[in-house]
């Protein structure tokens, strides 16, 4: 096996501008592991492993003439170092002024969607309630009218009543709808 040692500097260069280009994706793919939810964040972590892995154990062949070597490992890890130390700062300052352009972008864009959404609401709402009220004094009517009411009737076998009324007169006038003749 003949291997140049000028073969191996291109192997090992190319290793670490691939270490650099994976802390980009890194960089990249911050912003909306910090914006999600735990699974979000995980599945997050998995997609980037899952590039990684992918990118060394395919780009480790091509660069190395069909092998993979430990040094473009650690070279692969050293770009990546580097990239964190020199360049991620200022990626991380690029971003955030790139995600507050979008974020002002799209909300002048969006406003006029968000001022008809609130109108419309709002008269959503007011029709709601309206409607509310209105089908439930209609339906709440026929309810009053046929709901059958007890009625009691005069008897002598009440107690405390006797057949001429004197005694259960004042109990029959505090009833509705009973009069005192």
């Amino acid at each position: 096996m003949n291997i140049s040692p000028l073969n191996q500097a291109i192997c090992f260069l190319c290793a670490i501008s691939v270490g650099l280009a994976l802390g980009l994706l890194y960089d990249l793919i911050r912003p909306f592991r910090l914006r999600s939810s735990t699974i979000m964040e995980y599945t997050l972590d998995l997609f980037f492993w899952f590039i990684v892995t992918l990118v060394v154990f395919f780009c480790a062949p091509v660069f190395g003439s069909g092998y993979v070597r430990i040094f473009m490992i650690l070279a692969n890890a050293l770009g990546a170092f580097l990239y964190f130390k020199l360049l991620s700062r200022p990626i991380r300052f690029l971003c955030s002024l790139l995600d507050r352009i979008w974020t002002r972008v799209t909300s002048v864009i969006l406003w006029p969607f968000r001022q008809i959404e609130t109108a419309l609401t709002t008269q959503i709402t007011r029709f709601s309630k309206f409607a509310n009220k209105t089908l439930k004094n209609i339906f709440s009517f026929p309810v009053k009218w046929f709901k059958m009411r007890k009625m009691l009737k005069r008897s002598t076998s009440v107690p405390g009543q006797s057949p001429d009324g004197e005694e259960g007169a004042t109990h029959a006038q505090n009833k509705k709808g009973w009069s005192s003749d």
